[in-house]
């Protein structure tokens, strides 16, 4: 079942640069904190100018393939998707802009 608390490897990958822009095992928490604010304690500040509400969609990152805004998601919540797919507990973004 779901532990409240794993580690997880967070993959950055910046389609603007072709390269891996972050890459480092990672707590995961499940505290609802937001994979904006997540990314932004560990160094990757994303755009963002609607202060979370969704509406600039700055902060959109690709997650499995679907486009996804960091400020409407939790880290948490993607942990979980992970958990039960059992993708060995990595966490792949991309990023446009980066």
């Amino acid at each position: 079942m779901y532990s409240p608390t794993k580690n997880c490897e967070l993959i950055v990958f910046g389609r603007a640069s072709q390269r891996i822009v972050f890459q480092r095992k990672l707590p995961l928490k499940a505290d609802g904190e937001l994979l904006l604010s997540l990314m932004a304690r560990h160094g990757i500040n994303l755009a963002s100018a609607c202060q979370g509400q969704g509406i600039c969609q700055k902060c959109s990152v690709w997650y499995v393939g679907k486009k996804i805004l960091a400020c409407q998601h939790t880290a948490d919540s993607l942990s979980r998707a992970l958990n039960e797919q059992n993708d060995d507990h990595r966490l792949a973004l991309e990023v446009d802009y980066l």
